[in-house]
């Protein structure tokens, strides 16, 4: 979690390389104090904490994020592949989001307007296609 911890830390805030390793020795409790104290300063943030996969690491990020006071715009998503994980970060929301998976036609069409930057689906379709011929 430590490690986490810092990565976020370094996203939203800067520091000098040397100040970056004297960080990375710090503990993880000094680590959530850090982020919940700069966060407490900002006015609004979205963090997005993807594939979240136990109750226990919520458990030890949650703190690091403050209760929002003062008309912050704050915001926690958290994305994984276990309802009880949803559930328990969020208990009082009715029911989690659920993705549906794409089906194996509107994933390759995905993947090709991704890659091919095509607005015709048709015609991206048909270029990866072309490519694995």
């Amino acid at each position: 979690m430590k490690d986490v911890l810092y990565n976020m830390i370094k996203q939203v805030m800067i520091f000098t390389d040397t100040e970056k390793k004297a960080l990375a020795l710090q503990e993880a409790g000094i680590l959530e104090e850090k982020l919940s104290d700069f966060l407490q300063e900002k006015k609004n943030y979205l963090f997005l904490l993807d594939d979240v996969w136990n109750k226990e690491d919520w458990d030890k990020l949650k703190n690091s994020f403050p209760v929002p006071c003062n008309n912050q715009q704050c915001r926690v998503l958290l994305t994984t592949r276990d309802e009880g994980v949803a559930r328990h970060a969020d208990p009082i929301a009715p029911n989690p989001f659920k993705l549906q998976l794409l089906d194996e036609e509107n994933s390759l069409k995905l993947f090709s307007k991704v890659f091919s930057r095509s607005t015709d689906d048709t015609e991206a379709v048909a270029r990866f296609n072309s490519l694995n011929n």
